[in-house]
């Protein structure tokens, strides 16, 4: 709510400067009667408004603002020159070339800033503000720079962070700009969901199971970052489905299922590790999974630990004697 208000009092500051000349240029189509100019400017303000407010961040925001305002004090030179165009052969033609010279220039300007120590932690919020509709806190930036820490301004600062790395193109807010494995946590709570409903199958009330998905070593560029392509829509089994399409992707989810140390040695503990991991190998691959006790270190319990590869093999490797798959 915070940046719509920012956002809303940017634009009604920079609407001031124009106030006067949009005025006029009413006034007169209204007097002259072009009642469809007259009408068309308000609504085309109204909308753009509209979609700064709604869709761009506040630094975004400022920066039309700022590169409007500064057209305002120019209008007269920018006239001079638009002029200039239309007066030369083909003059439309000039005119829009001109047009977008400008309009590249800011975008230009801007994807530089992006590469700046102040502008690039601005330009990772906005590519993150973009791809998930929501905002985020930098936390800052790994000594070696290999990536950016950040977490959901809503979210805990612990358990929902995760890591985003700038690429080299020249962007502003597109995919192309960075990559980040925040769809982890997005996809968290229904991954953790899911194996539960595996395991209660086998012990029925399973509420003192504790099952825990991280990502935080994904991608296949850098092994800490997930694929460009998911995103806050990407539901769970449609995550499913981009696993098994794409083995080398490398989404590598880490799962921990905690036991209670009486599930030690039982069948059914034996029946559920199969199960989940058979269970998670038809649906996905790129699976770690380690079964452990709560009181493993005191009692000298074993653990085991289920692999399932990029191609939906899977291993699993036990010190309960349990056979491996």
């Amino acid at each position: 709510m915070t940046k719509y208000i920012l956002n809303t009092m940017v634009i009604l500051l920079t609407l001031m400067l124009y106030r006067r000349k949009a005025c006029g240029f009413i006034k007169n189509s209204l007097s002259s009667g072009r009642k469809a100019a007259a009408v068309l400017l308000p609504v085309g303000i109204l909308l753009a408004c509209a979609a700064v407010i709604i869709f761009l961040t506040f630094f975004e925001a400022c920066f039309i603002c700022a590169a409007a305002a500064v057209g305002f004090f120019l209008r007269h030179r920018l006239a001079d020159i638009f002029r200039a165009q239309y007066a030369r052969k083909h003059g439309r033609l000039h005119a829009a070339k001109t047009a977008g010279i400008i309009c590249l220039s800011l975008w230009l300007w801007l994807a530089l800033f992006y590469r700046t120590e102040i502008g690039e932690p601005i330009g990772m919020k906005n590519y993150l503000y973009h791809k998930y509709n929501e905002e985020f806190k930098f936390l800052g930036v790994r000594p070696d720079k290999t990536n950016n820490g950040f977490y959901p301004i809503n979210g805990d600062r612990k358990e929902d962070c995760f890591n985003l790395v700038r690429k080299k193109y020249l962007s502003v807010g597109s995919r192309l700009f960075a990559s980040d494995n925040y769809y982890g946590i997005i996809i968290r709570d229904d991954y953790q969901a899911f194996c539960k409903e595996i395991i209660e199958k086998y012990y029925g009330n399973a509420d003192d199971v504790v099952v825990t998905v991280r990502f935080d070593f994904s991608g296949l560029s850098n092994l800490e970052y997930m694929s460009d392509e998911l995103d806050r829509s990407t539901s769970l089994e449609e995550f499913f489905k981009f696993q098994k399409e794409n083995p080398s992707s490398h989404n590598s989810a880490d799962i921990t299922v905690r036991l209670p140390t009486s599930y030690f040695g039982l069948a059914e503990t034996q029946d559920m590790i199969l199960g989940l991991t058979n269970g998670l190998a038809e649906k996905t691959n790129c699976v770690s999974i380690n079964f452990v006790y709560d009181k493993a270190k005191d009692y000298g319990l074993g653990y085991t630990h289920a692999i399932i590869s990029y191609y939906g093999e899977v291993e699993i490797y036990s010190e309960e004697n349990l056979d491996n798959v």
